[in-house]
């Protein structure tokens, strides 16, 4: 080096002197660049997992938009099929009040059915009861068969053990006990025509009815149930008083109205062919 810059400072002493400090700030700025590296290093790790972790968010994402397609999918068929299903209940609901309305009508067919079989039933009943008792009237020829054939079928026909048979005196307004049961008959020995529900029977010709009729009863016909006035040709020939029923009989049924206007009919009749039968004279080997 020349004396002269040593002297003067020259360029190359300035140089000289400047070159550590720009080393150091070239270090300096070196480390700078450095740490900013790593920072950026840093950073792009950084960005990096967050990358790999969108990617896999992305991956996670496509797979959920695809089950989410597959759930929409199933859904739709899950509601085709809920539709049909509930389609399907209409019909069978539909179809079970269809059934219901259709058993609602063969249950009363057959109660219809059972009530016309129970009035055949009960009509044939009576067609017997009353053929039995037209019948049993006419089975025979004396006096006292036809007179236990009435005590009979107003017991076992009608349900009565007290009961009074009447006839009327030819010769006389009067009614004649003929025969009675159950009952006590002494103040019923005679009673005259019109006199009490009994005479009032045998005059009017109308058959007495408890049930139907509210009439103050005489001494001797406490509990009457019916008086029948028996008919022949037009005139009262006799009455038949029946009193309380049997304890299984709470009141006098249609069937019973029937065997009434039967005896009204056919026992003085059958009373009537038993005088006359008696009224022949008797033939060799008859046994009369």
């Amino acid at each position: 080096m020349r004396e002269s810059d040593q002297e003067h400072g020259g360029p190359a002493v300035k140089a000289q002197e400047e070159t550590p400090r720009h080393v150091q700030g070239l270090r300096a700025e070196n480390e700078r660049l450095r740490a900013r590296l790593a920072e950026v290093e840093m950073e792009r790790g950084a960005l990096a997992s967050r990358c790999r972790l969108l990617d896999g968010a992305l991956e996670d994402n496509a797979v959920l938009r695809a089950e989410n397609v597959s759930l929409d999918a199933e859904r739709r068929m899950l509601k085709d099929k809920t539709a049909q299903l509930q389609e399907r209940i209409e019909r069978q609901a539909k179809r079970q009040i269809e059934l219901e309305e259709r058993l609602a009508g063969f249950e009363e067919e057959n109660r219809r059915v059972a009530r016309e079989y129970l009035t055949v039933a009960q009509q044939n009943t009576s067609l017997a009861n009353l053929y039995v008792a037209g019948h049993r009237l006419h089975a025979g020829l004396r006096r006292g068969e036809v007179i236990e054939a009435i005590k009979e079928i107003v017991a076992t026909l009608v349900g009565s053990e007290e009961m009074a048979l009447f006839e009327r005196d030819e010769d006389a307004p009067v009614l004649s006990l003929v025969d009675s049961v159950g009952i006590d008959a002494g103040a019923l020995r005679r009673v005259a025509v019109g006199a009490g529900i009994i005479g009032g029977t045998a005059a009017n010709g109308e058959t007495y009815l408890a049930d139907a009729h509210d009439l103050e009863a005489a001494p001797g016909e406490e509990g009457l149930t019916a008086c029948i006035p028996l008919s022949l040709e037009g005139r009262v020939t006799g009455v038949i008083a029946i009193f309380r029923l049997l304890s299984h009989k709470p009141a006098l049924e249609p069937v019973d109205r029937e065997i009434f206007d039967l005896l009204a009919r056919q026992a003085s009749m059958a009373l009537y062919c038993t005088r006359l039968y008696a009224a022949q004279p008797a033939t060799p080997g008859s046994g009369a």
